[in-house]
């Protein structure tokens, strides 16, 4: 269990916005503004920088059978209205269960462009409802958008292909096993001395009862020996429902050194010895919710 502050450069350079409403939503295949004013942000054109943009929602449904999908849409000026990221987070196994959704992704933002979070369930049924916002109210958990706009050298990133859904079949519980060696693995050489805050984003579920998933993330590094070589790890739930994604957000900050080399990999496992199997990236078939892992380097 990890928290961490870290301590903005300047006001201009991350914007935020957060609703303590709560909000509801009929079943509804088509993206649906969650709150269009309270929870959108324009972001000014910057050259030479990245937006590591996430969105953090506690998702539930009153009834069974299906999910909730939570969307980041950007508007850049000249350009359609565009989805840059999702995750679908899990209704289907249990109602009245808040799931703390977090999507996160990075994009160029040298046009300047609008961001806003959208909804939907993931699929259409007579009478169901989505909500977003838990609690006994008035003031129930906040829903919140952020923009960081970080320079373009300080952030390593790498995500799935929206076609790809990761698979493992028998897991043993032990053994770590590496979703994607080429996309959700990331190369660096820092050039001074740093904190690296290191965020993978993953939607893990299961198609058989019984069984977690374990996200996590693996380090080897020229020079120093990690033991074990698992720096960081989380748990998310299946046992209770199948079919169901934990939209799960796993963070750790590492020191690295000037003239050493990182290599960074997504790993996951079972929480136990299986026969069945555990997947991640939801959704429905070409277009998956892609996982991303990313490094932000954080100098003196």
């Amino acid at each position: 269990t990890r928290l961490t502050a870290r301590l903005v450069e300047t006001a201009s350079s991350e914007q935020t916005i957060a609703s303590t409403k709560q909000y509801s939503l009929p079943t509804n295949q088509s993206w649906t503004a969650m709150d269009a004013t309270g929870l959108a942000l324009d972001i000014p054109a910057t050259a030479n920088a990245l937006a590591i943009v996430h969105a953090n929602a506690d998702l539930w449904t009153a009834t069974s059978g299906f999910n909730q999908d939570l969307g980041i849409f950007i508007k850049e000026p000249g350009n359609p209205e565009q989805l840059i990221a999702w995750k679908e987070s899990g209704g289907r196994g249990g109602t009245f269960s808040p799931n703390a959704a977090f999507v996160q992704t990075v994009i160029d933002p040298h046009l300047g462009f609008h961001v806003s979070l959208k909804w939907k369930s993931n699929v259409q049924l007579p009478g169901g409802t989505i909500f977003a916002g838990a609690g006994l109210g008035p003031a129930f958990s906040p829903t919140r958008l952020t923009v960081e706009l970080v320079p373009a050298s300080s952030v390593y990133t790498g995500a799935s292909q929206p076609a790809q859904q990761y698979s493992l079949q028998l897991s043993d519980g032990f053994a770590w096993h590496m979703p994607d060696p080429n996309q959700l693995h990331l190369f660096f050489y820092p050039t001074a001395d740093c904190l690296a805050v290191i965020g993978v984003n993953m939607d893990l579920w299961t198609e058989n009862a019984g069984v977690n998933q374990d996200g996590g993330i693996k380090l080897q590094t020229g020079g120093i020996t990690y033991a074990p070589d698992v720096i960081a790890w989380k748990e998310s739930g299946g046992a209770a429902g199948t079919f169901s994604p934990n939209a799960a957000y796993l963070e750790t900050v590492l020191p690295v050194y000037q003239g050493l080399s990182y290599d960074l990999q997504v790993v996951w496992k079972a929480n136990h010895m299986t026969d069945g199997t555990i997947h991640a990236n939801a959704g429905l078939s070409p277009n998956f919710s892609p996982s991303r892992i990313t490094a932000q380097l954080i100098c003196s």
